[in-house]
């Protein structure tokens, strides 16, 4: 019931807003075929025009028992007539481009999300229903983007907010219990979360966490994320008790001296005699794996590079000796990898600056 209150509040300022919304120039005039459509008895679908719009249709999706399961307004950027038999296929080739409201239903007819497009980019609020009366989620999106404060409601009343910016969350999550904040959260400007915060019913603190990014996870994978480092548990009158150290991984490091590493390669590199003559000049990045013993078990280049430029990179970072620290996961030596950029600068010297010193900043 709340949900239905909410939006019928609001309904009349969506629809003004999607009046003055300007569709895109690619958008063009279709010919629509209203004749409903059904695959089975529970996927039917009907293509409407919208009248006072001739670029403009609406599209319903029916699940079993004939109910509304999706209800989405688009336009199409290519000249075609547009038919319950093809819409489906249309919109995953991307010509048709969603701009309007967008209606989601669960198979039991209850509303779970309401957006509204611009040009196929979600703009405007965005509510996500959840089960339960008074449960949902209210976002902000400017272009596709996620802008402002993101607010979850649990029985009707404020759960948690967090702040976005350029699509990522800005600077801290506030978790509430009433009108009590009961947690905080903090990222950084990755999105990635730092600290975290939980207070007792009186104010006091309960639990500290600190986190970190996962670097081997990025190294493997390109994905950022990040780990848990540590816990610090408080008793209900704010004393310290328990301290958790999660601690459980570590980097190879080749010599603690940070220079040791660019003048290895400036002493081993040997440039092409190819690229010399036409006087090409490059950085070749590798994935280097070291093993438990800190020594290199495997080079891979990583695209894209010059292939005299690469195999001379492979040669010298096979012929590397042995690693000072090896790699540490949950407390145990480990196999790991690292990146390493090898310079290829033919007037590259040690004590004078070069595009290359900005991978050791």
């Amino acid at each position: 019931m709340k949900q239905i209150i909410l939006l019928v509040a609001l309904f009349s300022s969506w629809v003004i807003i999607a009046k003055e919304r300007p569709i895109s120039r690619t958008a063009l005039n279709v010919t629509v075929d209203e004749e409903p459509f059904c695959r089975s008895k529970s996927h039917c679908v009907t293509v409407s025009r919208i009248p006072d719009n001739p670029k403009l249709f609406t599209v319903k999706l029916f699940g079993r028992d004939s109910i509304l399961t999706d209800k989405i307004t688009a336009y199409s950027t290519k000249s075609r007539k547009i038919t319950p038999r093809n819409i489906e296929e249309l919109l995953g080739d991307g010509s048709i481009v969603l701009h309007g409201d967008y209606w989601r239903y669960s198979a039991k007819g209850v509303l779970e999300r309401h957006s509204y497009f611009q040009n196929g980019k979600r703009d405007s609020t965005n509510y996500v229903f959840f089960p339960g009366d008074g449960n949902y989620m209210i976002s902000r999106y400017a272009e596709g983007v996620k802008e402002g404060i993101e607010q979850e409601f649990r029985d009707g009343k404020l759960a948690s907010e967090i702040h976005f910016f350029a699509g990522k969350p800005d600077t801290q999550r506030i978790i509430f219990k009433g009108k009590r904040v009961r947690g905080v959260i903090l990222y950084d400007t990755l999105g990635l979360k730092t600290e975290a915060t939980e207070y007792y019913l009186n104010g006091n603190l309960k639990r500290w966490e600190r986190y970190a990014p996962d670097t081997l996870k990025y190294a493997a994978d390109s994905v950022y994320t990040e780990m848990l480092l540590s816990v610090q548990h408080y008793e209900i009158d704010g004393t310290p008790t328990v301290f958790d150290d999660f601690l459980v991984e570590r980097t190879p490091v080749f010599s603690s001296d940070a220079d040791s590493l660019k003048r290895y390669l400036f002493r081993n590199v040997q440039y092409p005699i190819d690229a010399r003559m036409i006087e090409l000049e490059g950085i070749v990045r590798a994935s280097v794996e070291i093993d438990e013993e800190g020594y290199v078990s495997d080079v891979t280049i990583i695209p894209p590079s010059n292939m005299e430029f690469s195999y001379e990179a492979t040669r010298v970072l096979k012929a590397m000796p042995r690693w000072e620290t090896a790699g540490l996961r949950y407390w145990e030596k480990s196999k790991e990898r690292v990146v390493v950029a090898v310079p290829f600068f033919m007037k590259w010297t040690l004590d004078k600056p070069t595009p290359y010193d900005e991978y050791w900043k």
